[in-house]
Parts: structure tokens; sequence; C-alpha cells
């Protein structure tokens, strides 16, 4: 009987082992939200891009849209208007092309 007590905790340590595994494999149903939160925490809001954009050189900021990773903007450059660009993450700002 006391050989079979070792093979006994053997195994019931191989079963806790394997149940924290799956536990931590697990999807977490709050994981996906926060995920999103965490991404939005590093974007620029639209202030900050209206900011940004007038540091720039552009002046007349308008019609902020917020475009998956980017904000599109319609802003005035030396008279005239221009569709600008601003990635939400780094600030990069560069003017759309036709």
């Amino acid at each position: 009987m006391s050989m079979n007590l070792p093979v006994f905790a053997a195994a019931c340590v191989l079963a806790v082992s394997a149940v924290a595994a799956a536990q931590e494999r697990s999807p977490d149903p709050q994981q996906p939200q926060a995920t999103l939160a965490q991404a939005e925490a590093g974007a620029m809001d639209e202030s900050q891009v209206q900011s940004a954009i007038e540091a720039h050189g552009y002046t007349n900021v308008r019609d902020i849209e917020r475009n998956g990773e980017q904000y599109i903007a319609i802003a005035e450059r030396d008279g005239e208007d221009v569709v600008v660009v601003v990635d939400a993450r780094t600030g990069a700002i560069t003017e759309a092309t036709n």
C-alpha cells in the first residue's frame, strides 16, 4: 500500500496542475472589453487631435472623426481646405492625397 501512495500523490499533483492550466487558457468574457479599454486609453482624444493639427500650422480645424486608429479632419492651410489624417496613437499628421 505504501508503494501506491507516491503514485496517488503524483496523480493528484498532475490533476491539480491540469485544472490550473485549463483555467489560465479559458477565455475571460471580460478580456475583450479590458483590451479595448486599454487600447483606447493610449489613443488621443478629439481635443488633443485638434491641438496637434493646429500646432502644425493648420487653422479652422473641423469635422474631426475617428476611423479606427486614425482621425480624419478638415482644416485650412494657406487658405485652402485640406483633409488631414492623424494617427491616434503616435500623433503623426499627414495630408490626404487625391
